[in-house]
């Protein structure tokens, strides 16, 4: 197929029209930031036998509310006896400026769509998308602190045991199954995010081909890009079904495991912190993201650098070296209270 050339004339009248069409996406994007409002952004729900019906919050942008009139009150009686803090909205400072910052970009969004460059999308969106990122980050440093700071009065004192519900996903936690995802409002802010995308591309300068369409491997490698930022997280474990990419056993044990990510997105699972380490020497690391799962928190992982290292002949490891990961001191001490042994770094782990 031959391409011909488009004409200036053709190829300005093609960069007029990408502009409305990315106008018309701004304007999307800052009604559905704006109407995001109306909903809650995400919905924590917790089952267990005693409560067949589940109970359940839902976070909003400017408060907290139960997932039936009297769930939040229930909630907190449950969480008193286990040692953690009572969850009041209003002591929550994020629930009264989200709201203001969620505004603020709608209404740039909504300003932009009048003169849409490039660079200004640009701006927008890694704003917007920088904004999401920290708010994900103080999301999960709430939780850690209602699961890991316990009152060592309470009623039901469990050593080693930490109560943090999971960012995304499933978690058990004692009798409860925790579940975590974002609601109806959560799910409009990140459409607004993939509007504010498709407006960049369609303004992106390099975009228009000489057959007048916009090349797809761009589009789709931004697209890539934007997904991987936006999942950063680590893929659970399958425990009993995925193999260790070290050793080729199966994961048994949901206090121990680990995970690498690389740079392309590649996940190897690992089934002990040993298989990680052997891994880690012979094939290198080259900027790989590295998890290892919370011995306190069967199955939940968290980055390998933040956590503390436990060694001690009491920790039946699968790989027999006795090595386990916490994701706080408090649940590592209370462990090594019981068992004994050493706190080793990560440094030196890689090392030995």
């Amino acid at each position: 197929m031959i391409l011909i050339p488009l004409r200036d004339g053709e190829r300005k009248a093609k960069t007029r029209s990408g502009k409305r069409v990315a106008s018309l996406l701004l304007l999307g994007a800052a009604a559905l930031l704006g109407a995001s409002l109306l909903f809650p952004m995400w919905h924590i729900k917790l089952g267990a036998p005693q409560y067949p019906e589940g109970l359940g919050m839902y976070i909003w942008p400017n408060g907290i509310k139960g997932q039936s009139p009297n769930d939040l009150d229930i909630i907190n009686g449950l969480n008193h006896y286990i040692g953690m803090k009572k969850i009041v909205p209003e002591d929550i400072p994020e629930l009264r400026f989200i709201p203001k910052l969620m505004l603020l970009f709608a209404g740039l969004s909504a300003a932009i769509a009048l003169w849409p460059t490039f660079w200004l999308i640009g701006i927008l969106l890694v704003g917007y998308a920088g904004a999401g990122g920290l708010g994900m980050w103080d999301f999960w440093r709430w939780e850690y602190d209602y699961g890991h700071h316990l009152d060592p009065h309470a009623a039901i004192n469990i050593p080693g045991m930490t109560y943090q519900p999971p960012l995304i996903g499933t978690a058990k936690l004692l009798n409860f199954t925790s579940q975590s995802w974002p609601a109806l409002g959560g799910w409009m802010m990140f459409g607004s995010g993939l509007l504010m995308f498709l407006a960049l591309w369609i303004v992106w300068p390099r975009r228009v081909g000489a057959d007048g369409r916009p090349p797809l491997r761009h589009g789709l490698g931004l697209l890539i890009a934007v997904l991987m930022g936006c999942s950063s997280g680590p893929v659970p474990l399958q425990y009993g079904t995925d193999s260790c990419h070290f050793c080729q056993m199966k994961l048994a044990q949901k206090s121990f495991g680990a995970e690498r990510i690389t740079a392309k997105g590649k996940v190897y699972k690992f089934d002990s912190i040993e298989c990680l380490l052997e891994s880690l020497r012979q094939e290198g690391r080259e900027g790989d993201r590295i998890y290892v799962v919370d011995f306190s928190r069967p199955g939940t992982l968290g980055p390998a650098e933040s956590a503390i290292y436990l060694r001690a002949k009491g920790l039946q490891s699968p790989m027999g070296a006795g090595l386990a990961a916490f994701a706080g001191m408090d649940s590592a001490k209370a462990c090594q209270a019981r068992i004994g042994g050493e706190f080793v770094s990560f440094n030196d782990l890689l090392k030995s």
